[in-house]
């Protein structure tokens, strides 16, 4: 355990307006100065030892930050003594979980908290007024948050109608203009690249057979070719993406972007918390057409199309409707593949993902030992299925019980919000205060239990009343050879990792509950 350490906590996004202008105000650096300043001034926190953590374009109303999240682990463990930020805005901007972190997280943790432009030091903190105070100041910047992310968002949608680049990075074959950063420019060495892949896509090559020849011939990846020519590549698994894959190939044959014309809102996403949410319908994407200088004519792309959906058609006929491989590699996530006598990952090419390579077993020996599992656990499932028929609750009941502590969880809920609102207005004492929500979280956990075990009963009882869910069980427990579109029905996934081990996913998981 380390004592006397400071972590002073920095955050910048896109939510700070000044991000980009000459006041730097919230910059990382300004930040980091004026808490060193502080820290310097103060006989004792001048002799700690400080650790820096730093979230840089993450928003705050989400706490689920890289450096936040390591940081409080470090609290957790009792490695950090004390917290410093700039202000409260760069703790977060969502005022409730702000406030649980200042009154309930820190206090617990014994870990001192200094906010400096707030004049807030939780060792001072000695009544309801300092309270009031700091809740105020959190609505006023999660309402600040709200308001800077309709207009970021208002102003990225304006700029995409008049057809200008917003992405973070120049798509591989392009790159930004010196005189406008939000136009394209071909960059001509890999936009040769991107042409070849369109001419090989003609040509009738599947992605993956594109993929190989590229990695053959040590054609640079995007990440490759800008870090060949300095430039920094901000991405979280840069590790994985230095070699060509089939995803890679097919993401280039598929955006528009290489024939000037940009496509803007095919996903929506939550404009406070940056959570993607969805897909948009394509009747709502912004298109712009002609807005730079395209690598690819339009004649190209749409008879690479041609080819590919004409490959892609041929194989649907020959191997009827795709369905998505439930057989999935435990290191990387892809679909397994049954190929010269072995299941193996569809990646195991790849030299990068070593890992993946080792996830292989012989078509025999694999689907002998899946079929044993399900054979001998298929008729475990039947057993108790019968047992449980004779001693199964109406559904109409269940789900009555079920209503009355949605009820009751939300009463207490609601009770846990007044209590700190009483608390923050002076009404109740902080003892009290604390005293009450610790029985309210732990009659809610109590619920949540209950309520947990009442619906999985209710999800059982609705799988046995499925037509046909048991006959396909009593099929699984006497197959005798392997079937895996009648595996698909009852099983959700089956990953093989590494080490040779076999995981399986039910679908109907409910039965394997039954007691």
């Amino acid at each position: 355990m380390a004592y006397n350490v400071i972590a002073i906590y920095l955050r910048l996004s896109c939510e700070d307006t000044d991000i980009n202008s000459k006041d730097e105000s919230n910059s990382i650096t300004n930040q980091r100065n004026l808490i060193m300043e502080y820290i310097k001034s103060d006989a004792i926190l001048s002799t700690y030892t400080v650790r820096e953590y730093i979230d840089d374009g993450i928003s705050g109303t989400r706490f689920d930050r890289e450096a936040f999240e390591e940081m409080m682990t470090q609290v957790k463990e009792g490695n950090i003594q004390v917290i410093i930020t700039k202000d409260y805005s760069r703790l977060g901007r969502d005022y409730l979980e702000v406030g649980r972190y200042l009154e309930f997280v820190f206090p617990v943790l014994k870990v001192r908290y200094i906010s400096v432009n707030d004049n807030y030091d939780s060792n001072n903190f000695t009544g309801a007024t300092g309270g009031m105070e700091v809740a105020v100041k959190n609505v006023i910047n999660m309402m600040y948050s709200r308001d800077a992310s309709k207009k970021v968002r208002s102003a990225r949608t304006t700029l995409a109608k008049a057809g200008k680049f917003i992405g973070p990075q120049a798509p591989y074959g392009y790159k930004r203009s010196e005189s406008d950063k939000q136009k394209l420019v071909i960059d001509e060495e890999p936009a040769q690249v991107v042409r070849l892949i369109f001419e090989m896509a003609i040509e009738g090559k599947k992605y993956k057979q594109i993929a190989r020849y590229l990695n053959a011939n040590n054609i640079d990846t995007r990440v490759q070719y800008k870090e060949r020519h300095g430039k920094k590549w901000n991405h979280p698994r840069n590790y994985e993406i230095k070699q060509w894959s089939a995803t890679a190939v097919m993401n280039i044959l598929f955006n528009e972007i290489y024939t000037g014309t940009i496509v803007y809102g095919k996903t929506a996403c939550n404009a406070q918390t940056g959570y993607k949410s969805k897909k948009m319908n394509p009747d709502n994407w912004i298109i712009v057409e002609n807005c730079h200088e395209p690598i690819v004519s339009k004649q190209t792309f749409e008879k690479a199309h041609k080819v590919i959906n004409k490959t892609t058609c041929n194989r649907t006929k020959e191997q009827g409707s795709y369905k998505k491989s439930i057989i999935i590699c435990g290191c990387c996530g892809k679909g397994l593949v049954n190929s010269y006598g072995y299941y193996k990952c569809s990646c195991d090419y790849d030299p990068s993902k070593y890992n993946c390579r080792n996830v292989r077993m012989k078509t025999e020996e694999f689907e002998a030992g899946v079929m044993q599992y399900i054979n001998t656990t298929a008729a475990g499932m039947l057993e108790h299925l019968q047992i449980y028929k004779k001693k199964r609750s109406s559904s109409v009941e269940l789900q009555k019980e079920i209503d009355k502590l949605h009820q009751m969880k939300s009463k207490a809920e609601a009770k846990k919000f007044q209590l700190y609102d009483d608390y923050t207005k002076g009404i109740v004492q902080r003892d009290i205060m604390v005293s009450e929500r610790t029985t309210l979280t732990e009659r809610i956990g109590e619920i949540e239990i209950e309520l947990h075990e009442l619906e999985s009963k209710i999800q059982l009882e609705q799988c046995i009343n499925k037509a046909g869910e048991e006959e396909t069980i009593e099929l699984l427990s006497k197959m005798e050879t392997f079937d895996l579109d009648l595996i698909r029905q009852v099983v959700k996934r089956i990953t093989m990792y590494d080490d040779g081990n076999i995981q399986f996913e039910w679908n109907v998981d409910d039965f394997l509950q039954v007691k």
